[in-house]
């Protein structure tokens, strides 16, 4: 009779191991998922009782968020910088200044879906801010909620 050491052990349970996951993965490809309990199988998985999204009820008929209700239309905030004031020290060196107001608002996320949120100069995502490499810079937070 031979003697078994560690290293047969732990070869031998590694073959096994990868046996046994092809072995399950080769099951799983080969049949469909089954439907869940009145619902046609649409080969979506489990996400195929969540109707949110682009296709879902809210942004169906043409239904849109009312951006002016926000007070912000987030596609014209892609190239909205914010350069703030500057003036010159005496050192010669740039001062680049922003002042930032926070206030609670309510908007809306997606249509007829309100969500209490905290606005930067009362917009979502806040102001993006530009400088220069070498600006000595001051940002001013004004918490205004």
């Amino acid at each position: 009779m031979s003697t078994l050491n560690r290293r047969d052990l732990l070869q031998g349970g590694a073959l096994l191991g990868v046996a046994g996951g092809a072995a399950l993965a080769g099951r799983r490809l080969g049949s469909a998922p089954a439907a869940a309990a009145g619902h046609a199988n649409t080969g979506h998985g489990i996400a195929r009782g969540h109707a949110g999204g682009v296709s879902g009820p809210t942004f169906r008929q043409g239904a849109r968020v009312d951006h002016r209700a926000n007070g912000f239309n987030p596609t014209e905030l892609l190239r909205d910088f914010e350069y703030g004031k500057t003036r010159r020290l005496a050192s010669g060196r740039v001062l680049r200044e922003w002042e930032v107001f926070s206030t609670d608002k309510e908007i809306e996320v997606a249509p007829g879906v309100k969500f209490p949120a905290w606005t930067f100069n009362g917009r979502i995502p806040g102001p993006t801010l530009r400088c220069r490499e070498g600006e000595r810079l001051r940002l001013r937070f004004v918490n205004g909620s």
